[in-house]
């Protein structure tokens, strides 16, 4: 007697790509590039209402615990690869007869440790994305000791949210506190962004299910909602009229990239956006450089039009797309990966 014999599954393949994160993080880059380009403030509000804390969802969506040495060396690693071309454009600057500031290596370090208006020479431009992203990863489990804190990350992400919804009631000399700028105080307001992302991984079916109508309902409340918040910027520690308030506007905002980007309008260029998607690093790290460059020989001054804020974002993803596919083929490690 024969028996049926039932093959087996085809393995699942864990590391599968996600088209709709690709297409994300190529927008979220590109609106970034927009953001500092000086355009008109409504645009630059729609564009911090959700653009970096959906970085940092997105990078707690697709988070998976790596030892720290090599979380260490894919973050900064190309972080001191892109200050040096930055700091060579900064010293051509000087080559006209400037003096060089007593205080030139200073101003060079401390961009890296916390944020400033006013002092400084920041080298690689939203490094604090990069560093507050690998506080995040190195207390929710890159480092080994620190996995037991994982299974108390929602509890952990409630908690930042109400401090720093009631940071209002600390007294003006610790808000304004020079260790208060540092990196690592900042990762305090990432930590609920980072988690959601974990969350939405594990629920990813859920977010499926929700109608795509709701999108017609959601946009003008993001719309409003972001001008009467008037966005969020971590690094400035600017959470418009209240924390809490800036996360529900951000989560909604995310909501709408994720079901935007899961339209069948994007597959046709889903190389081109993996290739951004790989490269934000260095779109990161050299989009000021490029920018500088790009209005000098226009002739543009650092105030923009939203038009030429938009027309400067593409010029600058153009620029960056053939060396990006290099380094990827070359050097991935240049870019993170």
């Amino acid at each position: 007697m024969n028996e049926q014999i039932t093959p087996p599954p085809p393995p699942c393949n864990v590391n599968k790509r996600e088209f709709w994160v690709d297409v994300s993080k190529t927008i979220l880059i590109f609106v970034m590039v927009v953001g500092h380009c000086n355009p008109y403030l409504w645009v630059r509000t729609l564009i911090y209402g959700c653009h970096m804390p959906a970085f940092f969802i997105i990078s707690g969506y697709l988070y998976k615990p790596h030892d720290w040495k090599k979380t260490t060396k894919s973050f900064f690693i190309p972080i001191v690869f892109f200050s040096l071309i930055n700091l060579m454009a900064v010293l051509i600057n000087y080559t006209d007869g400037t003096p060089f500031p007593d205080d030139f290596l200073k101003k060079c370090l401390y961009p890296f440790f916390m944020f400033s208006y006013e002092y400084g020479i920041p080298l690689v431009r939203g490094v604090w994305f990069v560093i507050c992203l690998y506080f995040c990863r190195l207390l929710f489990g890159d480092i080994p000791f620190t996995n037991p804190i994982r299974k108390f990350i929602y509890p952990i992400a409630i908690v930042c949210i109400v401090f720093l919804s009631l940071r209002f009631l600390m007294p003006e000399s610790i808000l304004h506190h020079k260790l208060n700028s540092l990196y690592l105080i900042r990762t305090v307001a990432c930590i609920p962004f980072f988690a959601f992302g974990i969350w939405c991984k594990e629920h990813s079916d859920l977010l499926q299910k929700i109608p795509r109508c709701v999108v017609y309902i959601l946009f003008p409340v993001y719309i409003a909602g972001c001008f009467m918040n008037g966005g969020i910027d971590i690094w400035a520690e600017d959470y418009g009229v209240n924390y809490f308030f800036s996360f529900i506007i951000s989560v909604i905002g995310f909501w709408l990239l994720y079901r935007g980007t899961r339209l069948t309008i994007f597959s046709g260029a889903a190389s081109v956006f993996q290739i951004f998607s790989t490269g934000t690093f260095f779109v990161l790290g050299t989009h000021i450089l490029l920018r500088d460059v790009y209005w000098r020989w226009l002739g543009i001054n650092k105030s923009t039009n939203w038009y030429q804020a938009i027309l400067t974002g593409v010029v600058i993803m153009l620029l960056c797309y053939y060396p990006i596919k290099i380094l990827i083929k070359k050097c991935p490690i240049l870019i993170g990966k």
